[in-house]
């Protein structure tokens, strides 16, 4: 994702205390999805776009399978299903930021803050003005309006094994893992493939993690295989998450640190709040 946060997490930009926007166009509402509603993505005529490329995209490689489109769609879904329930959602971050979270009790984003600790993009791309490109491509994608605050916004992290290391790409965020509770996927949704790299050409339109789609995947409208890849496990595809309704300090499971922490206050304070962290072995 884009290295722009404060809260220099994976995922796109991350961190973000996120309140639902309460806009047209969502789906979910109080039950369901805890109280948080969700977008409902396929409704924008930027899913309409995608729809075409994705639907060329489906005949290519069904015919390759000698299937008919929606047996290898359900094929997809259903192999995207079970490498999502095995994925956790995780941040990456560093330790001072993390500090930054517990004073917060929250995590925040770039739109909260209004600084971003970079212009590129996680494939080199650069972004004149992040701020600006994100709050486009979020209105089209998910129906958020342009000029509404950090907390009407989603907050972005990575799908990967809960031991997976998929996410040490992420390193220049920083040597902290976090790694999310499961319920926070019911307010979550997800493509494989960063949503500002990619959703800026109509690659994928995101999908809610409790109901996969074949849409959600790049690999679609690129004219690639997304079973093959998906087949692959969740840690070689690239999944980001996008996640509603904000991420607090008791959504997080444990953390993982790449070496000691530094901070010996930081580590007590884990201790006193009850977080269990460890430091990777390997």
């Amino acid at each position: 994702m884009v290295k722009k946060l404060i809260v220099h997490i994976k995922g796109g930009p991350s961190s973000g205390n996120y309140g639902h926007a309460g806009r047209p166009g969502l789906v979910g509402g109080s039950g369901g999805h805890g109280g948080v509603s969700l977008p409902n993505t396929a409704a924008t005529d930027y899913a309409k776009t995608v729809a075409v490329k994705a639907g060329i995209g489906l005949e290519y490689i069904a015919s390759a399978y000698a299937m008919t489109v929606e047996d290898y769609a359900r094929a997809v879904e259903k192999e995207m299903e079970k490498q999502l329930a095995v994925g956790a959602i995780k941040i990456r971050l560093s330790e001072h930021t993390l500090g930054q979270v517990l004073d917060f009790g929250e995590f925040r984003n770039t739109f909260d803050t209004g600084k971003s600790s970079s212009e590129y993009g996680a494939n080199g791309l650069k972004y004149s003005n992040y701020l600006q490109e994100r709050a486009k491509l979020e209105s089209e994608m998910f129906n958020v309006s342009e000029g509404a605050p950090g907390s009407e916004r989603p907050l972005y992290g990575f799908f990967e094994t809960p031991q997976g290391r998929s996410g040490t790409r992420f390193d220049s965020y920083g040597n902290t893992t976090i790694v999310l509770n499961d319920v926070v996927k019911s307010r979550a949704m997800y493509t494989d493939g960063d949503s500002l790299d990619y959703g800026r050409y109509n690659r994928f339109v995101p999908a809610l993690v409790t109901a996969p789609s074949v849409r959600a995947s790049l690999f679609l409208t690129n004219i690639g295989d997304p079973l093959s890849w998906w087949q692959k496990g969740i840690d070689n595809v690239g999944v980001e998450a996008q996640i509603f309704g904000g991420v607090r300090v008791s959504d997080i499971s444990n953390i993982q640190f790449d070496s000691a922490p530094k901070s010996a206050a930081l580590i007590s304070r884990l201790d006193k709040i009850g977080i269990p962290w460890s430091i990777r072995s390997d």
